[in-house]
């Protein structure tokens, strides 16, 4: 006989056994991850929440959370990511499911100079294809609404002209919905950078892709040494 709930953060049903241990809470360690990074975040910002509807709220080690791992390789893809990003404000990392494509971007966003006001991570891959994603957006970077402006029209308004990196992450299912509003934030917001992380690309005019290929195994002249793999792009 067996049990059904849904899975914390996505809401997937998961089955367990009465007598099967602790049940489970997450559908699988994805889940589980991210639901620890929100938590981390959350700790970090003290669990306050900006009390003007168009305040954004206060900048918990650079709005990323702690990596569960070391990071290791895809140092050349840094630092081409780094050239990029200097001369494109949309720059999108695609790359086959499971590659690499978050861990690559919450690096390399962590490394970046602070110039950066404010860098912040939305998770989408928890959206539903029919899931309102201005207002969900807005919900992750604590902006709220106001009486006769649009969701979009406020995130213009909270963002400005600050200069702000947002990290659009696992765009595939929203690629449409996700193209049309970084279009409409970068056309109003002259110092607004994103990097998106995709299976394909927003295709929004001046959009720089990079893909996302899988880690090289070390060379024999390496050992077992991890710090020899380098990333293919």
């Amino acid at each position: 006989m067996t049990w059904h709930r849904t899975c914390e953060l996505c809401g997937a049903a998961l089955t367990a056994r009465p007598h099967g241990g602790r049940p489970a809470r997450y559908c699988s360690n994805a889940c589980r991850q991210r639901a620890f990074r929100r938590r981390s975040i959350h700790k970090g910002s003290g669990g306050k929440r900006p009390t003007s509807p168009d305040a954004s709220p206060p900048d918990s080690g650079r709005g990323l959370p702690r990596a569960l791992d070391s990071f290791v390789g895809r140092r050349q893809e840094l630092s081409v990511l780094r050239t990029l990003l200097r001369t494109s404000r949309l720059l999108t990392l695609t790359g086959a499911g499971g590659v690499g494509k978050t861990r690559l971007a919450l690096e390399f966003a962590k490394g970046l100079p602070g110039r950066y006001a404010r860098v912040d991570l939305i998770e989408l891959d928890s959206l539903h294809d029919d899931a309102p994603l201005v207002q969900s957006v807005a919900t992750a970077l604590g902006v709220g609404e106001r009486a006769g402006r649009s969701g979009t029209e406020a995130l213009v308004r909270a963002i400005g002209n600050t200069s702000r990196l947002v990290i659009l992450d696992n765009c595939e299912h929203l690629a449409e919905p996700c193209a049309q509003l970084a279009a409409t934030l970068l056309s109003h917001c002259p110092r607004l950078r994103i990097l998106a992380t995709s299976r394909e690309a927003l295709r929004v005019p001046g959009e720089t892709v990079f893909r996302v290929g899988e880690l090289s195994l070390p060379p024999t002249s390496t050992g077992d040494d991890p710090a020899g793999s380098t990333g293919r792009w």
